[in-house]
């Protein structure tokens, strides 16, 4: 059995974390049967981050690596049918999520100071005292050094904000009419795509992201029927 640890589901969604989501999102498209260990302390975890796996007697950390283990030992692979290019844009397009939009997305959070009081409650408000007061400060100090030291924070609050947006408009073009990035079913990327956008258009409250994702209703259209397919 795959042991699944990742954050508790808050805000509305299955993770607020989009590479939690991500992987649990894969493991159901996959139908590989697992059990959840929340936890929202990932000190412990390996690499200090969350999600991580333990299977066949062993911790795995890091989203793709969790993937890359279980696609090999179970023989999976959902882009099979996709051509080479398809391949390559589905690399790409990974990229531009989990490489960029990411740190935008990171800023909207533990940087912005007017959504930051939200997601520590969310992360942070179940756990003991002192825990839930010193933690959340230590994890957001190290979350600004890190913005810092990768370059988004370097930027205005506005240049932040018009980045994302850039971006976001790319994944409505990419995306298009389609059911799925890549046609009727989801491939690879779409666990993904499902885990960036869906935090983006399914939590409303307090965000900076309805006004800059409204233009593009077919992201929206997407994360619900990612939700649907495989949380409902």
């Amino acid at each position: 059995m795959i042991e699944l640890y990742q954050f508790h589901p808050s805000l509305g969604l299955p993770n607020m974390s989009p590479f939690c989501l991500k992987l649990e999102t894969w493991l159901r498209m996959a139908a590989l049967p697992y059990e959840n260990r929340y936890t929202n302390d990932p000190r412990e975890a390996p690499l200090g981050k969350l999600p991580s796996i333990r299977v066949d007697n062993r911790m795995i950390p890091d989203s793709t690596l969790c993937i890359d283990y279980l696609k090999h030992k179970h023989d999976l692979d959902f882009d099979r049918h996709l051509t080479p290019e398809q391949k390559a844009q589905s690399h790409a397009l990974k990229a531009l999520l989990e490489d960029r939009l990411y740190f935008f997305a990171l800023y909207s959070r533990w940087v912005d100071a007017r959504y930051w009081p939200q997601i520590r409650e969310a992360l942070f408000g179940k756990l003991p005292f002192p825990v839930r007061k010193v933690l959340p400060q230590v994890i957001q100090q190290k979350m600004k050094r890190d913005l810092l030291g990768q370059g988004t924070a370097k930027h205005s609050q506005e240049q932040i904000y018009a980045f994302a947006a850039q971006d976001i408009a790319t994944l409505s073009t990419l995306l298009g009419d389609k059911p799925y990035f890549f046609g009727d079913e989801p491939t690879e990327i779409d666990a993904s795509a499902f885990g960036f956008i869906a935090q983006l258009t399914l939590i409303s409250d307090n965000s900076p992201w309805p006004p800059i994702v409204a233009p593009y209703p077919n992201l929206r259209a997407y994360a619900e029927r990612m939700l649907q397919r495989y949380f409902r």
